[in-house]
């Protein structure tokens, strides 16, 4: 399921779900989630922390874990660097120091689909 649709998807099932609600044995209150909901669900989470991890994140915003590589824009351009929260200092190859207003994580290493 595409993302857009499964938005849309979600914003529909939504309303439904609120009213689905079922007694259980022990008397608790439960909603019944569908297969279909679940997947619409999922998809939508997904695309939502995709998006998060796809995005520049200012440093005023927020820093990341330390001593942890992220992608860099930095005063020497776009690069892999490292935020060392003790001293405070943000350093790229070579223990370079940055000047850093932005970062995003590094994607996740190319593997090969199985078929």
């Amino acid at each position: 399921m595409e993302n857009r649709k499964a938005i849309e998807r979600a914003l529909e099932l939504l309303p439904q779900m609120r009213d689905s609600e079922w007694i259980t044995a022990v008397g608790q209150v439960t909603a019944i989630y569908t297969d279909e909901a679940k997947e619409v669900f999922n998809t939508a989470i997904s695309a939502l922390e995709k998006q998060e991890r796809d995005r520049w994140i200012p440093c005023k915003e927020r820093l990341p874990e330390p001593r942890i590589d992220v992608w860099c824009n930095s005063d020497l351009g776009q690069m892999v660097g490292y935020y060392d929260e003790i001293i405070e200092t943000w350093y790229g190859r070579d223990y370079l120091e940055l000047l850093v207003t932005a970062w995003r994580p590094l994607p996740e290493p190319f593997r090969e689909e199985e078929e």
